[in-house]
Formats: structure tokens, sequence, C-alpha cells
């Protein structure tokens, strides 16, 4: 628009001599500006907490009055692929803060996220981990443990962990490792697990299962404990004791499920 000012110059006898005027083009040319800004990005390890940008900048068009963006906003999302980010990627959102007089001079005002690659699954409780699935003084002989299944424990191993974005996991069962040193009256076998997310990311547990066979009944006869020995007999039901010398420095411990009988000799 315009404006005008008339400037009139008149006489001693009040008549108007002599007439000026100056007059105002007033032409909206100038883009809006940010007065107050704000964060204009951040990095997430989801699209899901790519959420809405938490403070938006405070826009004044060139008369001073200040705007709200104009709807729709743009929102871009990049490498985002089968549901995932495996590799990583962005969501932007572009606003639009329009000068009322003329729509076609318009700020545009960008927030974008850096979106991180996938991470393998982490434990949901950082002090509950696999071992936590951890048994011992199992009562069977080698032959019974050897035949455990240890795909048995996916389910429970599953359960420890989590993915950071909530995607799916699967837990599989990939090694058993025995000890060296297994027999029947002691035996220990680690199962390895592979716990994985949709991204092919993994972490690798174990899960360690030990015991031995306990004989019902233990006949101790004619034994000797050396200086420095430490003996230690376990029967699920009685212990007898019939001749047993332990020398000094030696030590001897009975484990029962119903008695310890010391016999006289």
């Amino acid at each position: 628009g315009e404006r005008e000012y008339v400037f009139e110059y008149k006489n001693s006898n009040n008549d108007v001599v002599f007439e000026w005027s100056f007059t105002y083009i007033i032409e909206r040319t100038l883009t809006p500006l940010v007065i107050i800004p704000a964060p204009t990005h951040d990095t997430v390890s989801c699209l899901s907490h790519a959420v809405w940008p938490a403070q938006l900048p405070v826009v004044k068009d060139v008369c001073g009055t200040v705007l709200s963006y104009t709807p729709p906003v743009n929102i871009t999302t990049g490498s985002y692929q089968a549901g995932n980010f495996c590799n990583g990627g962005f969501r932007r959102y572009t606003f639009k803060f329009k000068d009322p007089c003329n729509p076609d001079i318009v700020l545009n005002w960008t927030f974008r996220y850096e979106i991180l690659p996938s991470a393998p699954p982490s434990l949901v409780d950082d002090q509950v981990d696999c071992s936590s699935l951890d048994q011992t003084g199992i009562n069977k002989n080698l032959a019974e443990a050897t035949g455990f299944d240890p795909r048995t424990l996916e389910a429970d191993v599953i359960a420890l962990y989590e993915d950071v974005c909530g995607y799916a996991i699967t837990a599989t069962w990939i090694e058993t490792i025995p000890d060296a040193a297994n027999n029947d009256a002691s035996w220990i076998f680690t199962y390895k697990f592979r716990i994985e997310n949709a991204c092919g990311k993994f972490v690798i547990c174990e899960v360690v299962y030990s015991g031995g066979e306990v004989p019902a009944t233990i006949v101790l006869d004619d034994r000797t404990v050396s200086d420095g020995e430490t003996l230690c007999f376990g029967a699920s039901e009685t212990i007898t004791v019939s001749d047993l010398s332990v020398n000094p420095g030696g030590s001897v411990t009975f484990i029962a499920g119903e008695s310890v009988h010391l016999l006289p000799g």
C-alpha cells in the first residue's frame, strides 16, 4: 500500500501558497526473521524417539508481529526400510512461517533427527544376565545331563533381553561346551545362546549347569585323610563310616539326605 504526508505552506493571511507531499510505498519484501532461536537437531536411537520438536523458534515478520507456523508441516524420513533403521537414518520436520500480508514470502525452519544404526539387544536389567539361569547341584549322572535339551532355556534367555527400539528379538541355542573332566560324579555343561534383533545385531550369553550323580548310600571303610587333603562325601540317604582316619591338617565333610552313621572302630 501507500502512505502519503502532505505539507501546506501558508502566508500571513493563512492562504496556502505551496504544497509539498511525501509518499511511502509499502511493500512486504523481507523474509520473516527468527528472533529467539531453538535447537535444530538431535540424535536418537529409534524412529519412535524422533517426535515433534520440543521447542520452536520465535519468528516475527518485518513489522514485528509474532508469527505461527502455517500447516501442514512437511515430515521427511530417510533410510527407513522394512520397519527398521538397521543402518541409521533421519527424520526431518520443516515448518513454514509465512508473511501474513504476502504468503509468497516464507521462512522455512527445519528440525532434523539423526537416527543411529541398530544396536544389539541389551539386558532388561543390567544386574540380571544369563548367569541368573545357572543351576548347580543337579542330581543326575553324566548320560542324563548330556541328554538335556538347551533349547528349553531359549524362552528364559529371551526374557532377559530387549531391543532398544522395541523390535522383535530371538534367542537361539548355538553350542554346548562340556567340561573336559566330566564324569558321573561331577560334570559341568556351558550352553551358549545367540540373542539377535531383526537387523542381525546380536550378543552371546552363556548358561552353566553343573552337578553329579549322588549315591543313595556310602560306606567308608579303611579310609585315611592325609595332611592338606580336603574330602567331601555325599549321599542322598545315609553315610556309614566304619573306619576313617583324619591326619592333622586334613579335613572331611559329610553331606547326607537322612543321616551319618559313625561305627566304632
